[in-house]
């Protein structure tokens, strides 16, 4: 678990590029996709906390912004071949605990109706 940095951002690119299909879409729910330059601005305007496996692999990330007392998180994605192993609770849990040591006292995310498996996770880490 770590911090990611514009060294990262062909990774958050490629990670997002593997999930990007399994968001849902509707009216008020969307993911515009990461490329290298939004990717870029994610780790320069705000905090990518990512997993990699032991041979470096990116198989988990959430972005956030903070503004004020409030970080808010943009998304949170888990490569297919590593989900349901606690990594997408993980790396949000790292993004709030970094937010509480930098004074911040809010925290919003999203979490579509129809995906429970998101709406599981945030409430794991808190998130009601």
């Amino acid at each position: 678990m770590r911090v990611l940095t514009s060294d990262d951002a062909a990774d958050i690119a490629a990670l997002d590029r593997a999930t990007c299909a399994d968001y849902p879409r509707g009216a008020a729910v969307f993911h515009d996709p990461v490329d290298l330059e939004g990717a870029r601005s994610l780790t320069e305007r705000g905090a990518v906390h990512g997993v990699r496996t032991a041979s470096g692999d990116l198989v988990a990330m959430t972005a956030t912004r903070a503004s004020g007392d409030l970080v808010e998180t943009a998304f949170t994605a888990v490569h297919p071949a590593h989900r349901r192993r606690g990594l997408a609770a993980a790396v949000k849990a790292a993004s709030v605990a970094a937010g509480v040591r930098a004074g911040h006292r809010l925290f919003g995310t999203g979490g579509a109706a129809v995906n429970a498996g998101s709406l599981a996770m945030n409430r794991s880490v808190g998130y009601i």
